[in-house]
């Protein structure tokens, strides 16, 4: 499945494997302004699999 065609799933319906393919896909995105890179980094953080940095 291409990338981009990932963040029109639902993001509950993600694989890890979907999830990390687009990260990488999407590596030099802007994760404000890119839905892809939002949306795997969404899935990520809320299975546990990234923890977002704290100010």
């Amino acid at each position: 499945m291409p990338a981009d065609d990932v963040a029109t799933l639902d993001p509950d319906s993600m694989t890890v494997d979907q999830v990390h393919h687009t990260m990488q896909a999407h590596l030099t995105c802007d994760t404000v302004r890119c839905p892809y890179r939002r949306t795997a980094l969404q899935v990520l953080v809320r299975d546990g699999r990234y923890v977002l940095a704290t100010a």
